[in-house]
């Protein structure tokens, strides 16, 4: 099942969550939805990934239920974290992973830490800067000390591992589903996703290719892991 804050059954039901100003063509919101609601489950370059990478945990795997837009309250009822795509889905084994899908055309990762905790101003916001706090308590990550992080990478990273934690996923999984348009402005987002697994110690090999999984959450208890799908517009 597709759900936002109702059953998700046609693309005018996805636009509705996403909203108009999101809706354009070869924009992040719009392609998604074509990919994934056409697929009823996994579209093929997502299939096929889970498939290369001949782990275990990602063998049979079928989608139980999607949820556009997901919030995820991070220390407070404000501001949440919106997960493009939240997705659970079950193994051979009928274990439970979760995957968070983040969509990128051309749009970029959002602000830097450094620029996101001050709101572009000249101090930190106190607000803000307990936000920060609690994800790098969740995630069990300093991110202070990294100012050319984007701050969007960590948030939904924090977004997927919670959901994880809450329903007691076997793994959990970070998934950038790219439809770039120009080549510069992939590879600068693919920089700044390989800078952020950097950080945390997950560096991938490829596009395409799962990073070696690495524990996080407040105990390392949720196995997680990344990759970066590179797909065409629908």
């Amino acid at each position: 099942m597709i759900y936002g804050y109702k059953k998700l059954s046609r693309l005018d039901d996805w636009e509705e969550i996403v909203g108009i100003g999101k809706w354009k063509e070869k924009h992040s919101a719009y392609e998604l939805a074509h990919k994934w609601l056409g697929a009823k489950g996994f579209p093929p370059q997502v299939r096929n990934s889970f498939k290369r990478s001949n782990l275990p945990v990602f063998q049979s795997l079928s989608v139980e239920n999607l949820f556009v837009e997901h919030p995820t309250f991070l220390g407070t009822r404000k501001a949440p974290s919106y997960t493009d795509i939240m997705v659970h889905c079950r193994n051979l084994d009928k274990q439970l992973l979760v995957l968070g899908v983040e969509g990128k055309v051309d749009e970029p990762f959002g602000d830097t830490v450094c620029k996101w905790i001050k709101n572009g101003g000249s101090s930190i916001l106190p607000t803000r800067e307990r936000r920060l706090k609690f994800i790098e308590e969740i995630l069990g990550l300093p991110f202070h000390g990294e100012p050319k992080l984007r701050y969007q990478l960590i948030h939904r990273t924090a977004s997927v591992v919670l959901e994880a934690s809450l329903y007691r996923a076997v793994a959990a999984v970070v998934l950038v589903h790219s439809f770039a348009k120009h080549p510069e402005t992939d590879e600068r987002n693919w920089q700044d996703f390989k800078a952020f697994l950097s950080v945390i110690k997950a560096e991938p090999t490829d596009k395409n290719t799962f990073t070696r999984p690495i524990n996080l959450g407040p105990d390392h208890n949720v196995k997680t892991y990344f990759i970066w799908i590179s797909d065409e517009c629908s």
